[in-house]
């Protein structure tokens, strides 16, 4: 069977994409699991949010009733109630089947007024009353995705979107249907897509919160949700570089627009950590081989020339990061030029990458980087420094 881009069912351990180069404090999660597994006795959901609901009054009063006419409450019932405090009183047939909740149990439950049926395996406790978080939920469930773009935003404070009413979410391309109480947006990225859940929601990451709003809104909205992320510390600034980065060389939507905003707002210049990590995430996210970092080159003699950023020693290719800070001044406008020339002569070929080179166009470094690869081991097996191909 096909896995939902998040079943808000399952939770994992682990943590980020890239653990190498994981830098943000906030732990995503990239292939999501349960969150529903039968609670402990005392009846409580493992994964609790301090913005959990209470129980609504027909939920207790279901209890009640059960209670009154002589019938005992069973321990998936206990569990389902638990659940349903969790998720804003909806849930999915299969999340009730894991409880040990079947079709029949749910379709009797329908008949009595106990649920109602929201569709696509969806139900709601009757008598609760409609919230704009529980049909977020509910669309969740009905698709197996996270809420993203204006809905993402309200979800995660952005005082702009506070009153924002639309609910969507985005799930794995070829997975969207049509669900009349939402928007569907779909993705050819999913392995960009980090979710985690706020309020119980699965939502995207803020980061790309940012990603999916310059596909939808103009260019004021979308600086006012710079602001308001950048204000509540939800993300910091690398991770916005690099959201932006990583789908700008996707040619996502809108990517030009969030690249012009964040220049404004962040600036354009960035340390040499922040480069370098940028660089290396793109590199990956390209399906580069991961670059020796700092590497240490010398001639046939053995004669130290230089060290170099970021290298692939195997075809003698290295990636120089040139910052205004770093290389822009009288020392390394003399020794630079040298340096390269130095290298060129031990065979090596030098890719210079400036900030905006980098994050104006990745496509571009990547396709710069790959061909200098694939020309340097043509060169490499003429002279026979490298095997050639059996």
């Amino acid at each position: 069977m096909e896995q939902a881009l998040f079943d808000p069912s399952r939770m994992a351990g682990s943590a980020g994409q890239i653990p190498p180069l994981a830098r943000s404090t906030r732990s995503y999660v990239t292939v999501p699991a349960v969150l529903d597994e039968i609670p402990p006795a005392n009846g409580r959901n493992p994964i609790q949010n301090e913005l959990t609901p209470q129980p609504y009054v027909p939920l207790v009063l279901f209890h009640v009733i059960l209670v009154l006419s002589g019938a005992t409450v069973s321990r998936p019932e206990r569990a389902l109630s638990a659940l349903v405090r969790e998720q804003h009183q909806v849930f999915s047939a299969r999340q009730a089947s894991r409880l040990g909740i079947g079709s029949t149990t749910l379709s009797r439950w329908v008949g009595s007024g106990r649920i109602d049926a929201e569709g696509n395996g969806v139900y709601r406790m009757a008598g609760s009353p409609p919230t704009w978080e529980g049909s977020l939920m509910a669309l969740t469930l009905q698709t197996g995705g996270a809420a993203s773009h204006r809905s993402a935003a309200r979800l995660r404070g952005f005082d702009t979107y506070q009153r924002d009413t639309r609910v969507e979410v985005t799930v794995a391309h070829g997975r969207g249907s049509a669900i009349p109480s939402g928007t569907v947006h779909q993705t050819r990225a999913q392995e960009l897509m980090e979710v985690d859940l706020v309020r119980g929601i699965p939502c995207v990451a803020p980061s790309r919160v940012l990603v999916d709003l310059a596909a939808v809104v103009n260019i004021r909205r979308l600086s006012h949700a710079v602001d308001d992320l950048r204000r509540d510390r939800l993300a910091p600034d690398d991770d916005l570089r690099a959201a932006a980065m990583l789908h700008l060389r996707r040619g996502r939507p809108g990517m030009a627009m969030l690249h012009a905003v964040l220049a404004r707002e962040l600036g354009t210049e960035v340390t040499d950590s922040t480069f370098e990590y940028l660089v290396l995430r793109l590199f990956r996210d390209a399906g580069l081989l991961d670059p020796v970092v700092h590497h240490r080159v010398y001639d046939d003699s053995g004669e130290f020339i230089a060290e170099v950023d970021l290298a692939y020693p195997h075809v003698k290719v290295a990636v120089e990061l040139d910052s205004k800070l770093h290389h822009f001044n009288h020392v390394s406008f003399e020794r630079d030029p040298r340096k390269r020339i130095r290298m060129a002569q031990a065979g090596w070929f030098v890719v210079p990458v400036t900030w905006q080179f980098a994050h104006a166009d990745p496509a571009g470094l990547v396709r710069t980087v790959r061909d200098a690869i694939a020309r340097q081991t043509t060169v490499l097996i003429a002279l026979g420094e490298l095997p050639r191909p059996a």
